[in-house]
């Protein structure tokens, strides 16, 4: 190995970066300073690495895999950087999928493998093959909406009681500069999206600000979503889990998570506290990723539903599993739900402390 062994084959989008190796005994062997690639979810379409070789002419074949992963190049010149486009098809497997490839210098016997992985949830949480949930209608007089695109990516979402509309949303992804824009009734608000097709950063206007993030609480993982409203209060919700952390990342991002309690606080813009709930949780066997919404953001009623948990735009929102019972030392909140052939959510009907129950029913696109 004269010439390949200089070649750098890494990530062109720095936050996507994944290594993809096939062992440690590979990199030592290969003699690659570095060897990594994108992934992919169940619906992201596009990738991207990127190849530089100080060594010889190169080129790229497919060891093993199916189709559904291309590589816009497979061969190139020494001493020229390439960024190399990588093309998925959706995955509706419900399984991690994965492709090998073999990059050879021509010049020489210097080669590496490795491997390109696509896996089984969308950027949302969802499984790939989930349906999209096209309505929910609650007996209470609620209702919500939504829209699509071709990629299982939310476009719409109307959320509204009896009428009024409490949520009035449009999304756009501007695949030029990775951008996510969500336009309401109050402005606009936009941050970079992630290869999911999730928000990065916080999403802000100058009425609205909703950011989500991970703290660690004495080896605990807690997840934050808040939403704070210019003038009209602030929403948010905190969900512990005595998981690691690392299950929400690379490679461990199909694994299935179960938060152990839920905090809830609402406050309106004089700062009175409208609603406070701090809740130990139990689950049913029903998967909450069989459709397109998280299900279990309907617990506390249409008016406490946050739209963008609804929706998976922040991804750790979504527990695995559907919410049996929800403890508190005021009363129980506990939820049925019947399911259809697919396993997706049919009905589901949610009793609050005060025993008053609302039933709510799903609709799809099919």
């Amino acid at each position: 190995m004269k010439g390949f062994k200089n070649l750098l084959l890494a990530i062109a989008t720095l936050p996507f970066m994944a290594s993809c190796l096939d062992s440690p005994d590979s990199f030592s062997q290969s003699g690659f300073a570095n060897v990594s690639c994108d992934y992919g979810y169940a619906n992201t379409t596009k990738g991207f690495a990127g190849l530089y070789s100080l060594g010889g002419n190169w080129q790229i074949s497919q060891n093993s895999g199916g189709d559904w992963c291309k590589l816009d190049r497979m061969s190139g010149s020494a001493n020229m950087f390439y960024k190399i486009g990588i093309t998925f098809e959706p995955n509706t497997t419900d399984t991690v999928r994965a492709v090998r490839f073999v990059a050879r210098d021509v010049e020489d016997d210097g080669m590496a493998s490795f491997i390109v992985y696509q896996f089984a949830t969308r950027g949302d949480g969802s499984l790939g093959s989930s349906p999209l949930v096209k309505a929910i209608k609650g007996d209470d007089g609620s209702l919500v909406e939504l829209e699509y695109d071709g990629v299982c990516r939310p476009t719409s979402l109307v959320m509204s009681k009896n009428s009024e509309v409490l949520h009035d949303m449009t999304l756009s992804y501007f695949e030029s500069d990775s951008t996510i824009a969500v336009k309401t009734g109050r402005g606009y608000m936009s941050s970079k999206y992630n290869i999911g097709y999730m928000p990065k950063d916080i999403l802000a206007s100058t009425a609205d600000t909703i950011s989500g993030k991970f703290t660690d609480n004495l080896g605990y993982c807690v997840f934050y979503l808040m939403e704070k409203m210019h003038l009209k209060g602030y929403k948010a919700m905190s969900l512990l889990y005595s998981e690691q952390q690392a299950a929400f990342e690379v490679p461990y991002l199909d694994w299935e998570h179960k938060a152990d309690s839920l905090k809830y606080i609402a406050k309106d813009g004089s700062g009175k506290t409208l609603v406070s709930e701090s809740l130990g949780l139990e689950y049913s066997d029903n998967s909450n990723r069989r459709q397109s919404v998280d299900a279990n953001q309907l617990l506390l009623g249409i008016e406490n539903c946050s739209p963008y948990a609804l929706l998976g735009l922040y991804r750790n929102t979504r527990i695995s599993r559907i919410i049996s019972t929800a403890k508190s030392a005021a009363g129980n909140y506990s939820v049925a739900t019947t399911l259809n052939a697919d396993k997706s959510v049919a009905t589901m009907a949610v009793t609050d402390k005060n025993g008053e129950t609302v039933n709510y029913t799903f609709e799809y696109y099919r």
